[in-house]
């Protein structure tokens, strides 16, 4: 017995979003933050010339222009063509029942109906019928699927007589979005939705210091993170690598001057700020082969021909590393800086971490031979542990104290 009147008001405002939307969608550039700049760096990169170059700019400007925005537009069209007939259908079906044309249980399952097909059908976007696999395939099984002939030649120079492999920096398959490498070896890349900011600031921020130079790529900052191989396509030829295997595809080069997982410096360099750092770590800045930067601290170290540092045992949340040295040091460890939860110790003995080269870690080492181990143990993780074992026992407690209570009132007959 509804009356018409009653659904114009909430046709109105649909009516009114849909406006706004039309509006809005309108006003759009189609381009994403720093779109213009991450595309102006791989042109800069496949021709050897700066990401500010103008010209480099403009070839960005222009593969925008001419490639991905007429898709999204389209797309966006097609998107409010298709609110707008979903709107136009749904509410056809409330007015005819308000009318009492159709049966409400009828208008009810065509209301169903229609609000299913919408559904599925967005969510074969994100979910397209391709995506899926046979129940009886593993994760593993599938990412081995995609190994290549590169992928092969890495992992037999790096696995072998060595406790610690090498980084590889995987450019051939987009670094920082493509996680399939890093099951295969240890990568500069992968993907994570969690970055820390300071290994964000440096890789993947505008005008980062990894793409940065005359070449458009920093191998100084490449070697500083014990990367030893990078995968790109054929015909690459810059000073600093060499290409050492081609497969099908694509081909790996070699860093000449990769520095170890961990060494020591024959000096520091103090700063008073982190930018003062970030901007060290700029090509031509320094020699991160002799030299550390860290922040608020006056390091102790000095040339030792006899020094040494050799890792003994690497899983990733754990390492031991052993150290000799006639005279104190300072020891370069290549592996990302993150003050919650990482503890080191010397013989036994908790020593700092030291923030080293903005992202990287540094700790002051005696003279004599010592075992440094880095383990990671966040007090909060396993505070919160403790924590939930508590409350399962109090509620298991209280259960039984529920479930005695009940059997003593039923014994007394209350």
């Amino acid at each position: 017995k509804a009356s018409i009147k009653e659904i114009y008001a909430p046709m109105g405002a649909t009516a009114a979003v849909i406006l706004v939307v039309f509006l809005t969608i309108n006003s759009f550039n189609y381009t994403k933050l720093g779109e213009i700049d991450m595309i102006a760096n791989q042109i800069a990169q496949q021709n050897q010339m700066q990401p500010t170059n103008p010209q480099v700019q403009q070839a960005a400007q222009n593969y925008i222009t001419k490639n991905l925005l007429p898709s999204r537009q389209e797309k966006t069209k097609k998107d409010l063509t298709r609110l707008i007939l979903f709107t136009v259908l749904g509410s056809g079906i409330i007015f005819f029942m308000v009318k009492l044309t159709i049966p409400a249980s009828i208008g009810s399952l065509a209301l169903i109906l229609l609000v299913s097909v919408d559904m599925i059908g967005v969510n074969k976007r994100y979910m397209p019928d391709q995506s899926f696999v046979a129940e009886n395939i593993a994760a593993s099984q599938y990412i081995e699927s995609q190994q290549r002939d590169i992928d092969s030649y890495i992992q037999r120079q790096i696995s072998e007589n060595s406790v610690y492999p090498y980084r590889v920096f995987p450019l051939l398959d987009n670094a920082f979005s493509n996680a399939i490498p890093s099951y295969f070896y240890p990568s500069l890349g992968g993907y994570t939705g969690a970055k820390l900011s300071v290994f964000q600031d440096v890789f993947m921020a505008n005008n980062n210091p990894l793409y940065s130079g005359s070449v458009g790529i920093n191998f100084d900052l490449l070697a500083l993170m014990n990367v030893k191989y990078i995968t790109y396509n054929p015909g690459l030829t810059l000073p600093g690598i060499s290409q050492v295997f081609r497969g099908q595809a694509g081909s790996v080069y070699e860093l000449n001057n990769v520095l170890p997982k961990a060494f020591f410096v024959d000096s520091v360099t103090t700063v008073d700020t982190p930018k003062e750092a970030y901007d060290l770590l700029f090509p031509g800045k320094i020699d991160f082969s002799s030299t550390a930067v860290v922040e608020n601290f006056e390091a102790q170290t000095s040339s030792d021909t006899t020094s040494s540092v050799v890792v003994t045992s690497y899983t990733g949340p754990e390492m031991t590393i052993k150290t000799s040295r006639s005279e104190p040091g300072f020891l370069v460890l290549s592996e990302i800086y993150y003050p919650e939860g990482w503890i080191a110790t010397l013989d036994g003995e908790e020593i700092p971490i030291y923030k080293t080269n903005y992202l990287l870690r540094g700790m002051q080492i005696p003279a004599g031979n010592h075992e440094l181990v880095i383990n990671f143990h966040p007090s909060s993780y396993y505070t919160g542990v403790k924590l939930g074992w508590a409350s399962l026992f109090i509620q298991i407690g209280l259960f039984g104290a529920v479930f005695f209570v009940q059997i003593r009132k039923k014994n007394n007959g209350e």
